[in-house]
């Protein structure tokens, strides 16, 4: 792509950002009610179900780890998940 070409999409891109930004909404002007009936229809078809400890090693394989880390002012901790309990 030439120079002349660049700089043509460089200042197209510059003007479609300006359209957009005097177009912008303020959050006075937003109707959340159709996000909300949005969030309402996923939470139905996808309810929160929490996992138990024992169910996190059924979700990974053999060559697979979950390592969690804790730092605390005095010790540091790691909790490691494997698909096989330790030995």
């Amino acid at each position: 792509m030439g120079c002349f070409q660049q700089r043509r999409l460089n200042q197209q891109q510059a003007a479609r950002e300006q359209s957009l930004s005097e177009k912008s909404i303020t959050s006075d002007e937003i109707d959340y009610s159709h996000i909300n009936q949005l969030r309402q229809r996923y939470n139905e078809l996808y309810p929160y179900k929490p996992l138990k400890f024992d169910q996190l090693s059924t979700l990974i394989d053999q060559n697979t780890a979950i390592i969690e880390w804790y730092i605390f002012p005095d010790c540091f901790r790691a909790v490691i998940i494997t698909a096989e309990p330790p030995p």
